[in-house]
């Protein structure tokens, strides 16, 4: 038996105007060193010591999976590689929720990552995500699902990271995916249905890791004896939503600066052409205040990062 397979095609958006710029050793061992991080971020996740304690848990993911992810210039490719297992379901959908269960340990792990590239390099993240096959083998990513997460990044247009028809046509997989995400944080849904595509909310997911209304959070506090969650987490919420708000702003900012030298400096035709690119790029971050404010209004102690 074997649990769904999961494949993710992520590009950084923005990233090739940084790399653009390099003009320096300085400036390309920097990016390099950004880029390594990354690298580490998903070498850390599947450390020795991360595998022990998924042994401890209800759901060990290494069991049923073997992830595996590689960077191709901008872009990352994430496969979770099913595992051939030799079990019987205990009730009726466990190998189904067992698939689902890994769609939300997938959110929480792109979480890190989405906000390393905004908090560093103000870059942000657009992707598909299917249950179609792909294989990876070092730097060299292939399969079906390769192509299926591609086209699933096209089609976002904005920067967000979707599933793609194939994850989401599947009903009992959807169902047990909000199953989970209720269980766990309050929540029917961290993967939030917007113009007509389900995207990983990680606004949302960061907002309900804060919110004493969730389930998890709950628990967390029963087990640790909190009336009050503790200051650090409250702060570190409030630094997301922080540096998101100024990644945006700065963003906003750059394409301002870049129209205004486009009239200064062509007319005509090509004056339109470049002022319809640069309204193309300007919507992405139109869609990313719209969205920064909605998640504001649901949690006091970010609402003040509301933007403008």
């Amino acid at each position: 038996m074997r649990l769904l397979q999961w494949t993710l095609f992520i590009d950084m958006l923005g990233y090739k105007n940084i790399n653009g710029a390099i003009d320096s050793k300085e400036k390309a061992l920097d990016l390099i060193n950004f880029m390594k991080e990354n690298a580490e971020i998903f070498q850390e996740q599947d450390s020795q010591k991360r595998k022990e304690l998924y042994l401890q848990e209800e759901f060990d993911l290494y069991e049923f999976y073997e992830p595996k992810y590689c960077f191709v210039s901008d872009s990352l490719i994430i496969s979770f590689e099913p595992k051939e297992v030799n079990r019987k379901e205990r009730f009726k959908d466990e190998f189904v929720r067992h698939s689902a269960n890994v769609a939300i340990i997938i959110m929480m792990r792109l979480v890190v990552f989405i906000f390393k590239c905004y908090q560093e390099k103000n870059i942000f993240l657009r992707g598909g995500i299917t249950n179609k096959f792909s294989y990876i083998d070092g730097s060299i990513a292939v399969g079906e699902g390769v192509g299926a997460a591609y086209d699933g990044e096209c089609a976002a247009i904005n920067p967000k990271i979707i599933l793609c028809d194939d994850v989401v046509s599947n009903t009992r997989l959807m169902k047990q995916i909000k199953f989970l995400s209720k269980k766990m944080y309050g929540d029917d849904n961290l993967f939030t249905l917007n113009d007509g595509h389900h995207f990983l909310d990680y606004l949302k997911m960061t907002r309900v890791m804060t919110d004493v209304r969730s389930p998890s959070i709950k628990d967390f506090m029963v087990r640790n004896n909190m009336v009050i969650l503790p200051k650090r987490l409250i702060d570190n919420t409030r630094n997301i939503f922080r540096r998101h708000k100024e990644s945006i702003i700065h963003n906003m900012e750059e394409v301002n600066s870049q129209a205004k030298l486009v009239r200064e400096k062509d007319s005509g035709e090509e004056l339109d052409q470049k002022n319809k690119q640069i309204e193309k790029i300007r919507s992405k971050y139109v869609w990313l205040k719209n969205y920064h404010n909605q998640e504001c209004k649901k949690l006091s102690w970010v609402n003040e990062y509301k933007i403008d």
